[in-house]
């Protein structure tokens, strides 16, 4: 391959590096890319393409299903990108762990690391990998002089203004009871008044007790009970 501009001109042997790398690399390095974000996808968090490229090479024999990435079926698509993304946040920690969600709970809970260092959760991740594969789609595609181009709505975008966003999530962020949990709360014994909790007052391990209060308010009928967690941790 010849680059280069202004007297800086030099041939790169991609035959060389390809043959380095081998065919399995080779072939997944597009939705690699795609899934740690580039011109149309998200990136991961503090997750860098050097990162991303030494897991891929390392674990290559586990990620065969990478390299055939854009041509499965949703559910196969989600799960090769599953795999990779798990060895790129669990680290030690997480070994044995097969879902986000999961690996999620873990570091969260013997870690110190903030919401955003935590891997996306089932619903999000479903819709970047819906991106990632389009894109890839795309590129696979690329030496194809005139390609049947399917339109992106659909495949992790909407329509909106004449043009494109990316969908983000489907479901709702977190269920209403966690919503008035972190984000009201009641000034007065029949909670007809109510103030607002800024976000970013609160810590993670606030966020801990999320399941536990849930069960609570759940079987709680009296909306007056909530009081009572005003005082919890």
């Amino acid at each position: 391959m010849y680059a280069g501009h202004s007297g800086k001109e030099q041939y790169i042997p991609v035959h060389c590096i390809a043959k380095e790398l081998g065919p399995v690399v080779c072939a997944s390095l597009p939705a690699a890319h795609a899934l740690t974000g580039c011109d149309t996808t998200s990136s991961l968090n503090r997750i860098g393409k050097k990162s991303a490229y030494s897991k891929l090479v390392k674990y290559a024999d586990s990620l065969t299903k990478l390299s055939s990435f854009h041509d499965n079926d949703l559910d196969g698509s989600v799960a090769a990108a599953r795999k990779f993304v798990l060895l790129l946040y669990a680290r030690k920690k997480g070994k044995d762990i097969n879902t986000l969600h999961e690996l999620r709970y873990v570091l969260a809970t013997t870690t110190d690391k903030t919401a955003a260092m935590l891997p996306p959760t089932k619903d999000s991740f479903k819709q970047h990998v819906l991106c990632a594969k389009y894109q890839t789609r795309l590129w696979c595609q690329s030496y194809t002089a005139s390609q049947e181009v399917v339109e992106p709505v659909g495949h992790g975008w909407s329509a909106c203004d004449g043009g494109i966003v990316p969908i983000m999530f489907v479901q709702a962020p977190a269920p209403i009871e966690v919503r008035d949990l972190t984000h009201l709360y009641c000034i007065d014994k029949d909670c007809q008044n109510a103030q607002k909790v800024h976000a970013g007052l609160l810590d993670l391990s606030v966020l801990m007790l999320v399941p536990a209060v849930i069960a609570r308010i759940r079987a709680t009928a009296n909306r007056k009970d909530l009081l009572t967690f005003r005082h919890w941790g």
